[in-house]
């Protein structure tokens, strides 16, 4: 089996000028606990990852506004991420190694797919 067969095809998406309400309101909204956040809504290059938790711990606990921007608070560097063609297996085994629960799926320009 390939990532291929268990991503979410068109997923929904942030972009880093996007408020941190904006994005806890999506989340509720589709019922997820994170987000992928790209460039652009037209250039889906992976700019980062935001989660609940993100937003939580470091928004709200910190006493940021809920207007502050998704770029604020994302995660941007160090990011796991896996191509369709990966193995299942071996992107398991990369998620385990990172204690992440969620992978995006990029292509080879690092465009989200």
């Amino acid at each position: 089996m390939k990532s291929r067969d268990l991503m979410t095809a068109k997923p929904f998406v942030l972009t880093p000028t996007d408020s941190i309400r904006r994005a806890a309101e999506v989340m509720r909204n589709i019922n997820v606990g994170a987000m992928p956040v790209v460039q652009s809504q037209t250039t889906p290059i992976l700019a980062g990852i935001i989660t609940d938790r993100d937003i939580a711990v470091r928004c709200v606990a910190e006493g940021h506004a809920p207007t502050c921007t998704v770029s604020t608070h994302m995660t941007d560097s160090g990011l796991q991420t896996a191509e369709p063609e990966d193995d299942a297996v071996e992107v398991i085994a990369k998620m385990e190694r990172a204690q992440v629960r969620r992978i995006p799926v990029v292509d080879a320009d690092y465009k989200l797919v």
